[in-house]
């Protein structure tokens, strides 16, 4: 065989010129970043929200557990007064007395009493216990609240002369009842005076007066 020689290039088969390299269609290139102190902000925000959002979880769980039954109480709620404002012209109204102090109470005195009166022969003996005599008596009780002083009268009937009078001063402690007698020795002519009162009516009564008031008021 001889020597060949540089082959020849076949028809057509010319390489293309090489150029720049034309980007790919929507490869747009990201605009640059902000650089250190951009960066710096916008990580410390992140952190922040981030925060923000883990916080409100725990709280919202903590509420939740603490509305239970049998949780302890929530924080405590302080009243704070302040004086009312009253509108010109308008007069406040006075408010009630405070039920721990009751008003004082004012003595109101009364009594309730029965009574009963007699003269008495017994043994016909004049001037003694045991014979002539005259008898009274009054049982009062006590129907206010403080203590009563009372008068108590006893009055004898003597036909054509002045009537026999006994008198007593007794004291009706509160919510009491206390008895008053009287007993006085007569002579004979006594004995006929009040037998001769006897067309008259009552021969004999019993008063019983109020006059003072003593101790606590109830």
């Amino acid at each position: 065989m001889g020597d060949q020689g540089p082959l020849a290039p076949p028809p057509d088969a010319t390489p293309p010129p090489r150029g720049p390299l034309a980007p790919p269609p929507d490869a747009t290139p990201p605009p640059p970043r902000g650089g250190a102190p951009a960066d710096f902000f916008r990580e410390r925000w992140g952190f922040l929200v981030i925060g923000l959002v883990v916080g409100g979880l725990i709280g919202a769980g903590i509420g939740a557990a603490g509305s239970g039954k049998g949780s302890p109480a929530g924080p405590a709620v302080v009243a704070v007064s302040a004086p009312v404002s009253v509108p010109p012209g308008v007069t406040p109204e006075p408010t009630s007395p405070s039920p721990f102090f009751s008003p004082i109470a004012e003595p109101s005195p009364d009594a309730s009493y029965s009574k009963s009166c007699d003269y008495l022969l017994g043994d016909f003996s004049e001037h003694t216990a045991t014979g002539f005599r005259f008898v009274a008596g009054a049982e009062i009780t006590n129907d206010g609240n403080v203590g009563l002083v009372v008068d108590v009268k006893a009055t004898f009937k003597q036909l054509g002369s002045n009537p026999i009078v006994l008198k007593k001063t007794a004291r009706v402690g509160y919510n009491q009842t206390k008895q008053v007698g009287f007993t006085k020795e007569v002579g004979q002519d006594e004995i006929d005076l009040i037998q001769a009162a006897q067309d008259q009516g009552d021969i004999c009564d019993v008063v019983v007066t109020v006059t003072g008031t003593f101790g606590t008021v109830h």
